[in-house]
């Protein structure tokens, strides 16, 4: 199988460079950036596939943004710029807790 890398939306790319936090030794990206970036590493890098420990995380990501209405916002933003009009299929996949159907989720959505 051929392996090729597709660049991200530069908004995307401006945003999670705009929103870094410096800790005191390194720069971390925030929450909802590191959501939306295992999400797309795992549907579009890993064919859907998600290991336990990047589930565990998503859920611990999704408690805290979901909860929160600003990095709610902030998250849908970042879904949109990485799935475009499907960006409602991940969005309720995450808040359903079903990672591993959203490949098969996504490829079923008729206007994706």
């Amino acid at each position: 199988m051929q392996s090729y890398q597709v660049r991200t939306h530069p908004s995307y790319e401006s945003y999670i460079l705009e929103t870094r936090v410096f800790d005191g030794q390194i720069y971390k990206i925030n929450k909802p950036s590191e959501l939306s970036h295992i999400l797309a590493q795992c549907v579009f890098n890993k064919q859907g596939e998600f290991t336990a420990s990047e589930i565990s995380r998503c859920e611990t990501l999704s408690d805290s943004i979901l909860n929160d209405d600003k990095l709610t916002s902030e998250f849908e933003k970042l879904l949109n710029f990485l799935f475009w009009d499907a960006d409602t299929v991940v969005y309720e996949s995450v808040k359903s807790g079903s990672y591993q159907t959203i490949l098969q989720d996504l490829k079923s959505f008729s206007d994706y």
